[in-house]
């Protein structure tokens, strides 16, 4: 095994990093050449995460970014307590949005109160999901890996409904009309 230390090339970062090589029996350090079938490569601290999205707020691409840093530092906790305040937060954008109010200030009437147009049954069942795992993560209950997991991943198909697909649509749309008027 060799380290090596090096300097992280991206222009946002450039933190220090050091570099594991861990080459078998047959593959001399003199030879070294990236190959993954000789050498396994290992980067320390490894790559920060960073959601960008097209049609994602802003303010709630960041909080999503910190809720999987979170996560990838092994902070389960922390990531779900994150992950379920950026979902309120994406889902209050979207009362406001379309004007509507829910019967409480409860995240899960909120949630209901969206309508399937904004967010289907199906991704409300997993948006409750990703409610009930920060919940747990806020009344002192264990966080496994796992549920953490699945709450960065339900949190991103509800982004991925609420943001995402309506923002290309809307692209898709306005170009289809730009296409249309300049053959007409």
């Amino acid at each position: 095994m060799y380290w090596l230390t090096g300097v992280c090339v991206h222009d946002a970062c450039k933190h220090a990093s050091m570099v594991e090589v861990n080459h078998g029996a047959n593959c001399p350090w003199q030879e070294f050449d990236f190959d993954p079938d000789h050498y396994r490569v290992t980067v320390h601290p490894p790559a920060l995460p960073k959601y960008a999205r097209d049609g994602v707020p802003y303010q709630l691409a960041e909080e999503l970014t910190e809720a999987l840093r979170c996560y990838e530092s092994q902070f389960y906790i922390a990531a779900a307590l994150v992950g379920r305040r950026v979902l309120q937060g994406a889902v209050r954008s979207q009362l406001t949005a379309n004007s509507l109010k829910a019967r409480s200030g409860n995240l899960g009437d909120e949630i209901q109160a969206l309508p399937d147009r904004v967010l289907s049954p199906q991704w409300k069942e997993a948006a409750d999901h990703v409610r009930y795992i920060g919940n747990d993560a806020a009344h002192a209950e264990l966080i496994t890996q796992e549920e953490a997991r699945s709450l960065i991943d339900f949190t991103m198909g509800v982004f991925t409904q609420m943001f995402e697909l309506a923002h290309r649509l809307s692209k898709a749309t306005a170009a289809r009309q730009q296409k249309k008027a300049a053959t007409t």
